[in-house]
């Protein structure tokens, strides 16, 4: 048997017009040979602590050595850059990019790197040293049953399939680059050309895709055409299917003994692919025909018609059709690392999650192929113009998160089998990761449960998933409290979590009344456990819960959490449970309380990690309090300071949006609030999808603050239509659409536009009995009847609207009293009723000049100025009649 590593190396003509540039290695190797055979001995070739033992390949780029480690005694192979490939970037850029890629994963049927190391200016990966031949050499070497390539290619496909679930693509995949070891095991080799899926996209529309599988301008190879995807050839860019398409040429070669396609130019075979189907062997191959179906299918020329993944795709090789199913050689490596972990203290909790080394089962327990088919089938039935909007943005949600939750765990595991990170420290990271399952898994059972009333829900409540990449947090995760000492308390503590994940996901549901007793019996539960972390964890759930439906039920429940986050030392839970409360008792108009409060919980928020949302929730629920209680100026400050605490955030929770509603709510000038409403309008469109109520209630946010109201009009007319057509479930939304959308239509001379706006509000209403429908029902139809000329009408439907206002009310439940007065006053007006009208229009004029002083929203401006020129309409005709009767 040969010896190889991780890189069948591509071999490049030398300039031979260049004097070579000198190999050290090549000397110092040379060197120690002469010393050997003078003196007997001599130092061996080093490169670092690695002492040279043998060549094993070379070529273009580089060579390879086997070498042994004193420090671990074991043997490994060396990969370094040819002499000639130092100053070449992009050589330099291959290899370190096959170290990131490699380092990522840990699998059985991917070559480990355990060491990159720079040894005076060279650049060495230090790897497992496999003995054994590649795929390529095993199947000439002797005649090979299809079951015996399938079951080597299912291997080879575990090994790629672990790369996808990284987001790295191998683009070079073939027979020559995988190994069978000397132990039976299949390695994939050769990550040189590796991508990432998630690297910057103007990488792959430069000189690389464009080069397709032509020679780069320093002669690099990208990929060899025999084996490449129609797309790849095509110079277009390359997805996991690419790689599917490789492994499939490479399996069908095995198994029929002559290539699918054929062609002696990258043109031909291209063309060979998109016109001719697969050629087969013959009879005697004896290849069954449901496994020709199979890889014809992952030879499709279109990527979309392949299979939807290599772990799809080996399902399809390896369920059983009549004959024995096979066992991969890795199952008893698994059994062991998992019994391993098992045993190891507080691992106990996270002894069903998956070892490193083998295929994501915690993980797949939870949320898979079949999960995904259950969802989206579960959903169809729910059909409306919005489904497919959401059925693609859940099920792409929750593949984001699969594969967040892979990086993070593997990532994690690899690490503490390095020894770069303690056993307390993976600990920690195990019992985050399997909490973050628990919140996939209540996701998915709180998604089995929705009904058609309920489908906008659905899309918050996977995008509410708490994201796995906090479990990474070293520095955030020893800041916690100690995990629970004894196996006992660890699992009850875990089934609290469990619970407060369930109640979590019932309220991102919108099911407040469930979700007020799952996280009130957790909280119940966690008294029980008397574990006083987990406490604090409970009542900050359930107040978060109460909040929705009473605040003044909340307000003891999250002051008791604040005070038993910091006697834990759980500063953020700390914060966050001051901030709420202070959200729920901003009402009160009592501020000294919050004064007093700010004095110690606002220093603790400023030691929170910078990208901690917890302080800018605080800030900005401050600057609410102080809004409330008409303190335009205070609110401002801490709307500003919460605004620049989310600009060093990166990536702030979707919550933290409403951060800059409420600025663009006060800033003086018209540009910020136009820019601060649009960009929280984008974001949601973003991440929510462009029907979803939250985007379309910014969209409409936009409208009240955009400076132009043409433009402000034409928002509000595509957000009704889209509230009609997208979420006719949601009327309260859609009737104060339409009502701004008249108002506007009214200000820009469209009266029949405005009474089509006002009458949907009243078809919207009609017959209601929400007391939140009954008034803007009645305001739409005093405006259509104004419009009209109905003016008893008008008196009939807004009186009871000024007769229902209470002279204590805050200035935001005086709104809809003032538009009655405005329009009662314009009614007035309109019959002659000169004095009763100004008398109307004075109340608007002060009320909404007031309103106006606080929030900057459009909408309150076009109403204080229209109610103004009435007024001065009215004024001039007394000014006319007085001088009539003079004359």
């Amino acid at each position: 048997m040969s010896v190889r590593t991780v890189e069948a190396l591509s071999t490049v003509e030398l300039d031979m017009g260049t004097r070579p540039a000198s190999n050290p290695l090549a000397m110092d190797r040379a060197r120690a040979r002469a010393e050997r055979k003078l003196f007997g001995r001599a130092d061996p070739a080093r490169l670092g602590r690695y002492e040279i033992l043998d060549p094993i390949a070379s070529g273009g780029m580089g060579f390879v050595y086997a070498a042994h480690d004193p420090d671990l005694d074991r043997r490994v192979a060396l990969k370094v850059l040819h002499p000639d490939r130092r100053r070449d970037v992009f050589a330099q850029d291959r290899l370190i990019k096959e170290a990131r890629a490699l380092a990522r994963l840990d699998h059985p049927n991917i070559v480990p790197v355990h060491d990159a190391l720079n040894h005076d200016g060279e650049l060495v990966m230090v790897m497992e040293l496999v003995t054994g031949e590649t795929l390529e050499s095993w199947q000439t070497a002797a005649p090979r049953s299809w079951r015996e390539v399938v079951d080597v290619y299912l291997q080879a496909g575990a090994g790629l399939a672990a790369a996808h679930g990284l987001d790295i693509i191998h683009r070079d995949f073939k027979p020559s680059n995988a190994i069978m070891g000397a132990d039976g095991r299949v390695r994939v080799l050769d990550f040189g050309l590796a991508r990432f899926i998630d690297e910057a996209t103007d990488a792959e529309s430069s000189g690389e895709a464009r080069a397709g599988m032509m020679a780069t301008a320093s002669g690099v190879i990208l990929g060899t055409p025999a084996y490449a995807a129609p797309e790849q050839l095509a110079g277009m860019p390359v997805t996991a299917a690419s790689d599917q398409f490789s492994f499939c040429v490479a399996l069908h070669r095995a198994l029929e003994g002559v290539a699918p396609f054929h062609g002696a130019t990258a043109g031909e075979l291209l063309a060979s692919i998109q016109r001719d189907p697969p050629a087969l062997g013959g009879d005697d191959r004896h290849v069954p025909g449901w496994l020709r179906a199979v890889v014809r299918r992952g030879l499709a020329v279109e990527p979309e018609r392949r299979h939807a993944s290599m772990r799809a795709l080996l399902h399809e090789l390896s369920r059983p059709r009549g004959w024995k199913r096979w066992r991969w050689p890795v199952a008893a490596t698994a059994l062991a690392a998992t019994t391993a972990t098992a045993a190891l203290g507080l691992r106990e909790a996270a002894s069903r999650l998956p070892a490193c080394d083998e295929d994501d089962q915690g993980l797949a327990a939870v949320w898979g192929p079949g999960h995904r088919v259950a969802i989206a089938a579960r959903l169809q039935p729910l059909g409306t113009p919005y489904l497919p909007e959401v059925t693609d943005r859940v099920l792409d949600t929750l593949d984001h998160r699969a594969r967040e939750w892979t990086a993070v765990h593997r990532t994690a595991c690899l690490a503490h089998r390095r020894g770069a990170e303690s056993d307390a420290l993976f600990d920690r990271k195990m019992l985050c990761l399997r909490q973050r399952l628990d919140d996939v898994a209540a996701a998915i059972q709180v998604l089995d449960g929705l009904d058609r009333g309920s489908l906008p829900r659905a899309v918050d409540v996977v995008v509410g998933i708490p994201p796995p990449d906090r479990c990474g947090d070293a520095a955030e995760l020893l800041s916690e409290p100690d995990p629970p000492a004894t196996p006992e308390l660890r699992a009850r503590v875990t089934g609290v979590r469990a619970q407060l994940s369930a109640g979590a996901a019932l309220s991102r549901a919108g099911r407040a009344e469930q979700a007020i007793r799952a996280l009130g019996e957790a909280s119940r539960q966690a008294e029980r456990a008397g574990y006083d972390p987990v406490i604090a964890e409970a009542e900050l759930a359930y107040g978060r819960a109460l909040m929705v439906q009473d605040g003044r039920r909340a307000t003891p429940v999250l002051r008791d959490a604040m005070m038993r986050a910091i006697a834990t030392r759980q500063d953020s839970l700390a914060v966050e449970a001051a901030a709420r409360r202070i959200y729920t008792e901003a009402l009160s108009g009592d501020l000294a309380w919050i004064d007093r409060d700010l004095e110690f919980v606002e220093p603790m928020s400023r030691a929170l990690a910078a990208d901690h949302f917890a302080r800018p929730l605080l800030l900005n629920n401050v600057g609410a309090a102080y809004l409330a209680a008409g303190r335009r100026d205070d609110a401002l400050r801490y709307f500003q300071r919460a605004h620049d605490e989310i600009a060093r955030n990166g990536r702030p929770d979707l919550e933290l949006t409403a951060v800059d509603q409420n600025l663009a709510m006060l800033s003086p000038d018209p540009a910020t609030r136009a820019r601060l409403s649009r960009d929280r309008w984008l974001r949601l469109r973003t991440e929510l999808g462009e029907h979803h109520p939250s985007t379309l209630d910014a969209q409409t946010g936009y409208a009240w603050y955009g400076a132009d109201t043409g433009e402000s009009y034409e928002l509000l007319r595509r957000a009704c239509a889209a509230y009609r057509e997208f979420q006719p479930g949601l009327v309260a939304p859609y009737v104060e659409c339409q009502g701004s959308a008249g108002l506007l239509a009214g200000e820009l001379g469209l009266g029949e536009a405005a009474q089509a706006a006002y009458a949907a509000v009243v078809d919207a209403t009609t017959g209601t009995t929400d007391p939140d429908l009954i008034v803007p029902r009645r305001l739409a139809a005093g405006e259509l009847a104004l419009l009209r000329g109905n003016l008893d009408e008008v008196r009939a439907e807004l009186a009871p609207v000024i007769a229902a206002r209470g002279d204590g009310d805050p200035w935001w439940a005086r709104q809809d009293a003032l538009q009655a007065e405005l329009i009662l006053g314009l009614a007035a007006a309109a019959g002659g009723e000169r004095a009763i009208a100004a008398r109307h229009l004075e109340v608007a004029i002060r009320g909404f000049a007031e309103i106006t002083h606080i929030t900057q929203r459009n909408l309150y401006r076009l109403q204080l100025a229209r109610a103004r020129r009435a007024l001065a309409s009215v004024r001039s005709d007394f000014l006319e009649r007085d001088a009539g009767k003079r004359h």
